[in-house]
């Protein structure tokens, strides 16, 4: 298990905290308005936005979590709960909480969702390589300690490859590169890496 220094996730936070029916109509009610999540509101996010609501509905509907992944879930303990920092117009978040938020329930884990720019100090405490990269999944446990290391934002094998990818390509490319991993992947590299995050919990 990775040495982690304590971490606490405070209980009015979980108990403000969104639950995912919650998080879509919220997303859903901004794109209304002409906006999205996060402190910056520009057409490139609005665009990133739009098309994120349509796949997480497409993911969220059609994705069936693996019985092996709910088999190690299911060594766990039943008072884990899982706590998503995301924003609406994130690429990565929209690929990946769908089927998460599934396996979790299906688990009869209870889960919630923050947003990043809403929550710096929570954020600034779960970085990776330094910086604020979203999703980041955390494990708490009823009293909100943070049980490991979050997941995220990417499974590894795709981590490592987007940071090949930013090396050689344009952003745009590399955008359209990753979403097509995702779609052709089908979340079956995210259920063997979060099923490897989970044994440690």
């Amino acid at each position: 298990m990775d040495s982690i220094p304590a971490r606490v996730i405070k209980e009015n936070v979980w108990e403000n905290a969104m639950d995912w029916k919650q998080y879509i109509a919220l997303l859903e009610e901004l794109l209304a308005e002409g906006r999205t999540t996060g402190n910056q509101q520009t057409p490139e996010r609005l665009e990133h936005a739009r098309l994120n609501v349509s796949r997480m509905h497409r993911i969220f509907q059609h994705f069936t979590p693996d019985g092996k992944i709910l088999n190690v879930l299911r060594e766990k303990s039943d008072d884990i709960r899982i706590l998503f920092i995301v924003e609406g117009w994130c690429g990565d978040a929209a690929q990946i909480v769908p089927a998460l938020e599934k396996i979790v329930s299906a688990r009869g884990w209870e889960s919630r969702y923050i947003l990043r720019d809403e929550h710096p100090e929570i954020m600034d405490m779960f970085l990776t390589n330094g910086t604020k990269s979203i999703p980041a999944v955390l494990a708490l446990n009823k009293e909100g300690d943070v049980l490991r290391n979050h997941w995220g934002p990417r499974p590894a094998v795709l981590q490592n490859l987007v940071k090949n990818w930013k090396m050689e390509m344009s952003k745009t490319e590399w955008h359209k590169r990753l979403h097509t991993w995702y779609a052709k992947d089908k979340a079956y590299t995210l259920q063997g890496d979060f099923m490897e995050w989970v044994r440690d919990l």
